[in-house]
C-alpha cells in the first residue's frame, strides 16, 4: 500500500495544529500529527483543555466530523508527553482497517525518560481499547516516540510498516539519533526492530522527524524519509535529510539519497514528508522543512521539494521557499496535502508557527497547487490564527 498517495478523484481536507508543545534542545518543534489520507482527522493533546502532564490522544472520525472525539487514549503517567507524535499507522495486519500510532518520547519504565510508542488496530468498532502493540528502548533518555509514522510497505508483502524515532540515542556518538522500523504481518508488527539506522555523528539528533517518502522511484516499494536537524557536515546544525528505498529485501542498509542545507543552523529536516505527486509525472516528491534557515532575515525559515524519477530524487531542489519574515520558522512542519482542488496534482501544506501578521507568533499556514511544471511560486491559501502566541502552523498535516 501507499501510505502517502491520495485519489486524485477525492479532493483532501488538511489539518493545522495550533500549539507547539514538543521541544528538542529548548527550540519549539510542534506537535506532529502525520496522516496519509487514511484517517480523516486525528487532533493530539497537551494543550488547551488539557492542563494536566498526563497527556492525551483523540480521533475524529470521518464522513463530516464528529462534536466529539469517538476515541481518546491516556498515559496515566505524569509528564509523559503521550501524544507528541501521532501518525497512520497504515494497515499492519492486513485486515483492511488502518491502525493508528502514538509516541510518548518522556515516558519511564525502569528506564527515565526511554519514551514508548503504542499501536492500536483499527475495526468495524473503530479503533482499539487497549494499545495492541507497544514498543519501549528499555535505555534511558533516548526519548523514542519522540517521531512516529507509518513507512508505508517497504518490503511489497502486503502489510505496512511503522517508523519510530528516537532523537536523543547515543550509540557511539552522543545524541547521535536511531530510528526503529518494524515490519507489519498478519499477527501486526514485530516484536523487535527489523531495521535500524543511526546517524554517526555527534549531536545530530536524527530521527527528529520520519516520514513514508511514497515511492520516489517508481519500482513499486514504498521509501523511507528521515530528518536529522543538527547534522553537522561542514557546516554546524546545518541539518540533513536521508532517503532509504524500499525493496523485496526491505530498505537498504545505507542512505539512498541525502541532501544538506550547508548552512550554519538552518535545522535542514526538522520536518520531512512526503509530498505526494506534485508534477503528476508518476513518481512520488518529497518536501523537507528547515525552520532556522535565513536568507535575508534570521531564522525566517525555508522548505524545499525534490521531485522523483526512474532514478530516484533530484539532487537540487525543484522548488524552495521562504517566509521572508524575521523569526517566522517557516518550514517547521510540513506536508502534502492532497490534490486540494481536484486537478489531478497533489498539493502541500507548510506551516511558520512564529510568523507575525497582526499578531505575535499567531502563526501561519500556507498551501501550494501543483502543476505539471511543479509547484506554483505563490501560495494558493494562507491562514493565521489571529490571536497572539497561537502558534498557528506548528504541525499540519493531510486530514
Amino acid at each position: 500500500m501507499r501510505a502517502i498517495r491520495v485519489s486524485l478523484a477525492v479532493l483532501a481536507t488538511i489539518l493545522i495544529t495550533f500549539v507547539a508543545t514538543c521541544r528538542l534542545d529548548e527550540q519549539s518543534i510542534g506537535d506532529t500529527a502525520q496522516n496519509a489520507g487514511v484517517l480523516k482527522r486525528v487532533d493530539i493533546g497537551d494543550g488547551p483543555g488539557l492542563q494536566s502532564a498526563d497527556d492525551r490522544s483523540l480521533l475524529i472520525l470521518g464522513s463530516g466530523l464528529s462534536a466529539n472525539p469517538d476515541w481518546s487514549i491516556e498515559s496515566n503517567q505524569e509528564y509523559a508527553h503521550l501524544g507528541c507524535s501521532v501518525s497512520t499507522a497504515g494497515d499492519v495486519n492486513g485486515d483492511n482497517y488502518d491502525d493508528v500510532i502514538v509516541g510518548a518520547y518522556y515516558y519511564s519504565n525502569g528506564q527515565n525518560h526511554e519514551g514508548r510508542a503504542y499501536v492500536f488496530h483499527g475495526s468495524s468498532d473503530g479503533l482499539s481499547l487497549d494499545a495492541d502493540w507497544i514498543v519501549e528502548p528499555n535505555v534511558a533518555a533516548v526519548k523514542l516516540g519522540f517521531s512516529v509514522s507509518s513507512a508505508g510497505d517497504v518490503n511489497g508483502d502486503g502489510y505496512d510498516e511503522v517508523i519510530i524515532g528516537a532523537p536523543f540515542s547515543s550509540w557511539g556518538h552522543e545524541e547521535e539519533g536511531r530510528v526503529y522500523l518494524y515490519y507489519g504481518s498478519a499477527a501486526g508488527l514485530s516484536a523487535q526492530a527489523d531495521w535500524t539506522y543511526e546517524s554517526d555523528t555527534e549531536y545530530a539528533q536524527l530521527g527528529n522527524s520520519v516520514a513514508c517518502a511514497g515511492d520516489v522511484n517508481g519500482d513499486g516499494y514504498d521509501d523511507l524519509i528521515i530528518g536529522a536537524r543538527n547534522f553537522n557536515n561542514g557546516h554546524k546544525g546545518e541539518g540533513a535529510a536521508f532517503v532509504f528505498f524500499g525493496s523485496a529485501d526491505g530498505l537498504s542498509a545505507a542512505p539512498d539519497w541525502m541532501a544538506e542545507s550547508n548552512q550554519l543552523w538552518a535545522s535542514f529536516g526538522t520536518s520531512v514528508s512526503s509530498a505526494g505527486d506534485v508534477n503528476n509525472d508518476g513518481y512520488d516528491d518529497v518536501i523537507i522543512g528547515a525552520d532556522e534557515y535565513f536568507s535575508g532575515q534570521v531564522d525566517e525559515g525555508r522548505a524545499y521539494v525534490f521531485h522523483g524519477s526512474e532514478f530516484g530524487l533530484s539532487t537540487v531542489a525543484d522548488w524552495v521557499i521562504e517566509s521572508d519574515q524575521t523569526g517566522a520558522h517557516l518550514g517547521n512542519s510540513v506536508s502534502s496535502a492532497g490534490d486540494v482542488n481536484g486537478d489531478g496534482f497533489d498539493d502541500v501544506i507548510i506551516g511558520a508557527h512564529r510568523y507575525d501578521e497582526t499578531r505575535e507568533d499567531e502563526g501561519r499556514a500556507y498551501v501550494y497547487h501543483g502543476s505539471s511544471g511543479g509547484l506554483l511560486d505563490e501560495p494558493d491559501w494562507t491562514a493565521e490564527s489571529g490571536q497572539y502566541s497561537a502558534g498557528l502552523g506548528s504541525s499540519v498535516s493531510l486530514a
